[in-house]
């Protein structure tokens, strides 16, 4: 079963071709848009991570060089320099709680740590920290968890000098808290967020602590397929300790992060942007191009129905006409009800035109048919007198041939009766 066509005007046609190709446009431009202040809010968005990185860093590294300085300060002291224990514990005892420390050791030649607060000792010959105060470099530790306490520490280590030798290291070690302090106070967007890795992606600091306790690693991740896998993939094509910009995908969301190295140790900090946050502001950009999308195509259309009925109504006015001389009404006068449009320079224009020189050799052609049926009608008249004329003349020249043949009977009948006599 063929369904009915369906009737559009050609006004209706116009207003629906010109609102189809306004909205068109408009959703063209509003694509471009919005793909535009995409790309320009991302890279707005590095930027700005990029810059709180590296002032975080340097923020971070400043902590850690007053927390040296101020430690290398305290081993400077002549009863601390002296090595004997007694007039050291004497000095220092003070000195952990007023440098917030939870404790500070003093570590002769042999490693051998002796604690301020506890008097017990420990071998940290092996440690790293230890090997470099021992070599002259100030340092702090890698983060690690307190087994007893469960909780991340850092240890700062400067060497102990007397008469310009090298006689121990004295160590402050410390919550790795003054670390989170930091990357903590470092807000992006509503869930953005920085974090510290090791010199191996173990994260040190983050604001879920878990992470930290639970000593987790990006890099190690790509094998166990965790969390973190594509984190660390990124990480590893950029290379731990380098400056630069990941993005990368975490339980279900895009995170842009900006790392920059923390002078003084093989640690990198890092700030992550969620890109949701970013572009939260494209939605209104969205809602604003989809209402002003509604209000083009509303406008575009009423402006095509409008143009389309000024196109139209001249071309309906023109049909009217043609109808009428469809029905050999030749009466309307063309040139008075269609006078502005003979007047167009348009294709209208020239359709009204035409409709009037057909009109007119139709009229001419309507007057050459009567005056060759005149001549017809009187060539007609012309003929049939003659033809009565001959008709006359034949019927006189029967009776003339009646008479001579009658005369001719009686002379014979004459004739007939004298030779009987």
């Amino acid at each position: 079963m063929k369904l009915p066509k369906m009737k559009i005007k050609l006004s209706a046609k116009i207003g629906l071709y010109v609102g189809l190709i306004v909205l068109a446009v408009t959703l063209a431009i509003g694509l471009i848009s919005l793909r535009y202040s995409s790309d320009m809010l991302l890279e707005a968005a590095e930027n700005n991570i990029q810059n709180l990185a590296n002032s975080a860093a340097s923020q971070v590294q400043a902590e850690i060089s007053k927390r040296l300085e101020l430690l290398a300060e305290t081993a400077n002291n002549d009863y601390v320099k002296s090595m004997s224990w007694v007039l050291q514990k004497k000095a220092l005892s003070d000195d952990v709680e007023n440098y917030g420390y939870l404790d500070m050791e003093v570590i002769s030649l042999d490693g051998q740590a002796r604690s301020i607060l506890t008097d017990e000792t420990e071998y940290v010959e092996v440690m790293e920290y230890f090997q470099k105060a021992l070599s002259g470099n100030p340092n702090v530790s890698n983060v690690y968890v307190n087994s007893e306490t469960n909780r991340p520490e850092i240890i700062f280590a400067v060497p102990i000098y007397s008469a310009s030798n090298i006689v121990g290291v004295l160590t402050g070690r410390a919550y790795a808290n003054i670390l989170t302090d930091i990357t903590n106070s470092i807000h992006v967007g509503d869930n953005g967020y920085a974090y510290i890795l090791g010199s191996d992606s173990t994260i040190y600091a983050h604001p879920n602590e878990e992470y930290v306790i639970n000593r987790v690693n990006p890099i190690e991740q790509i094998e166990t397929d965790g969390s973190f896998k594509d984190m660390g993939s990124k990480l590893q094509k950029l290379g731990i300790g380098n400056s630069g910009i990941i993005d990368y995908e975490y339980e279900g969301d895009k995170l842009i992060s900006a790392l920059h190295p923390i002078e003084g140790t093989s640690w990198v900090l890092g700030v992550a942007s969620y890109e949701k946050d970013v572009l939260k502001d494209l939605n209104n950009l969205r809602k604003f191009v989809f209402v002003v999308g509604i209000i083009v195509l509303v406008i575009g259309i009423g402006a095509g129905v409008f143009v389309g009925i000024t196109l139209a109504r001249p071309i309906l006015r023109l049909r009217t006409s043609l109808e009428s001389i469809s029905r050999y009404d030749l009466t309307e006068d063309l040139n008075s009800n269609h006078a502005i449009t003979l007047n167009r320079s348009d294709e209208i224009g020239g359709i009204a035109r035409s409709l009037l020189v057909m009109k007119d050799n139709i009229l001419q052609l309507i007057k050459v048919v009567a005056m060759n049926a005149e001549n017809i009608a009187s060539s007609s008249e012309e003929l049939t007198s003659i033809t009565e004329q001959t008709n006359n003349s034949a019927n006189e020249v029967s009776r003339t041939i009646e008479d001579i043949a009658r005369g001719a009977s009686d002379q014979a009948k004459q004739t007939e009766h004298g030779a009987e006599a």
